[in-house]
């Protein structure tokens, strides 16, 4: 019986530079009530490059899911817990809120595709990255409108009305 043994290698990431996979920036415009503290995103542009793009749709409703998901976090989502029992209180969605319908702003995706060859294909992925930048966009959005900035998360209208007593509205 005759034996076939073969051998390969290959250049670590195909020779191209060390890339972690991807790199987005976000922009909100925002309206804020001075009087309410209600905050409202009314825009996010959001701005990836991730690759090659292999499937377009797909990855634009991943950015747009994220920067919900953010808006969310950074607007709304408040975890209550019982400081004697360390359970949470508001563990469902009657008392726990999220972004509705009513709060997803317009969201403009622009995609960037780098071919740099750092793997077979050249994609990567986009799964949770357009979540992490949306609290800070929406915070500097806030600074900006407001001459505040706000630290505390979620910027709920108390928080914000407090901010403003402090000091800082243009």
């Amino acid at each position: 019986m005759d034996r076939l043994s073969e051998q390969a290698e290959r250049q670590g990431d195909y020779g191209g530079e060390r890339h972690d996979g991807y790199g987005g920036v976000q922009i909100c415009d925002v309206a804020v009530d001075t009087g309410t503290g209600v905050v409202k995103v009314e825009r996010v542009v959001a701005v990836y490059e991730c690759g090659r793009v292999i499937n377009p749709l797909a990855t634009q409703s991943q950015i747009n899911g994220g920067i919900l998901q953010g808006l969310s976090w950074a607007l709304y989502e408040e975890r209550q817990l019982d400081a004697a029992t360390g359970r949470m209180v508001n563990a469902n969605l009657e008392q726990y809120k999220i972004a509705g319908a009513k709060e997803v702003p317009q969201i403009e995706v622009v995609l960037l595709e780098q071919y740099q060859g750092r793997n077979a294909t050249d994609a990567n992925g986009i799964g949770e990255p357009a979540n992490i930048p949306t609290a800070a966009a929406i915070a500097n959005a806030v600074y900006n409108a407001i001459g505040v900035r706000l630290r505390e998360l979620p910027m709920r209208p108390a928080v914000v009305l407090a901010a403003l007593a402090r000091g800082g509205h243009r």
